[in-house]
């Protein structure tokens, strides 16, 4: 069944005849799962199958909750006071190394320590404080305000009128706090941040704030690299100094005027506060007629 052949270095080797079979893979380790029906199997497959996609969803809407939290909280819940005066002392650094390393006039270098870049470390700071106390007041109104509602409709919500007993109904001093009554402190919380949203304008003052600095940050940046048009006809940064005076004065005068001219002036005046007080008393005396103990006799009857 098979013949020998020598090869050029005079060894045999036998080589397989050609009509020798070829031997049959060695049959599959026998296991359980191998052991069940077809159709269990494909069972068995599918729940499991199911159950991953169920648990893969679950992590996904579990993902999803955490991170529109995270993204829709306050500034101040997600970097600390300590966060923003690390950025402005490394920022006064960086800037500080910079400007020691130019070539200027010693004056010229005092007047940019000790003018200007005070100014955009003093706007950076002013711009991350009224950014923290628009965003907190915002919060504090929505989250109030919907659950005002809760509190002065404890029918519909499923929650008890007031958490007295019923030996205390007949001493007013010994009762619960009714859910009336702390919807009441809420109301009075909500239209106190209103009022001070409207008289304070955070959120206006945040964005006059944050595109001074911005806008000083900017033109510092442009005189170091002498990237800006205005510096084009100057070569060295002790001749384009006077320039860059210049515009930052420029840039602070218009601040000045805009301040006063938009910010200040939509400020909550007298009759706008006169009618805030009002609607919050109007607001009052509606829960205190909801919170009698004959009301809900009188609606039932």
């Amino acid at each position: 069944m098979s013949e020998k052949s020598t090869n050029h270095k005079g060894t045999d080797r036998t080589t397989p005849a050609a009509d020798s079979p070829t031997p049959p893979p060695p049959p599959p380790p026998t296991t359980t799962w191998n052991r069940l029906p077809k159709w269990l199997q494909e069972m068995i497959t599918f729940f499991w199958e199911l159950v991953r996609r169920i648990f893969t969803m679950i992590r996904s809407l579990f993902f999803l909750v955490v991170d529109t939290v995270t993204m829709v909280l306050p500034s101040s819940a997600l970097t600390s006071r300590r966060d923003d005066e690390t950025y402005i002392r490394e920022l006064r650094e960086e800037l500080t190394g910079v400007i020691e390393n130019l070539p200027l006039e010693p004056e010229q270098k005092n007047v940019i320590f000790k003018n200007w870049l005070p100014q955009l470390i003093w706007t950076n700071g002013r711009a991350n404080r009224e950014r923290n106390a628009n965003e907190l007041i915002r919060w504090w109104q929505i989250i109030l305000g919907v659950l005002i509602p809760v509190f002065t409709t404890p029918v519909a919500f499923g929650i008890a009128q007031t958490t007295g007993t019923a030996e205390a109904a007949g001493n007013p001093s010994s009762l619960g706090v009714t859910g009336v009554q702390i919807g009441a402190v809420m109301g009075v919380f909500v239209a106190v941040l209103t009022a001070l949203a409207q008289f304070r304008r955070p959120e206006d003052r945040w964005r006059h704030y944050r595109i001074l600095a911005e806008n000083y940050l900017m033109e510092l940046w442009d005189f170091i690299t002498l990237s800006n048009e205005a510096y084009k006809e100057t070569k060295t940064h002790s001749e384009s100094f006077p320039i860059f005076n210049q515009r930052m004065t420029r840039l602070r005068r218009d601040d000045v005027n805009a301040f006063f001219s938009e910010v200040t002036s939509r400020t909550m005046d007298m009759d706008e506060m006169k009618k805030q007080i009002t609607d919050l008393k109007g607001f009052l005396i509606t829960l205190k007629e909801d919170g009698k103990p004959g009301a809900d006799k009188d609606t039932a009857g």
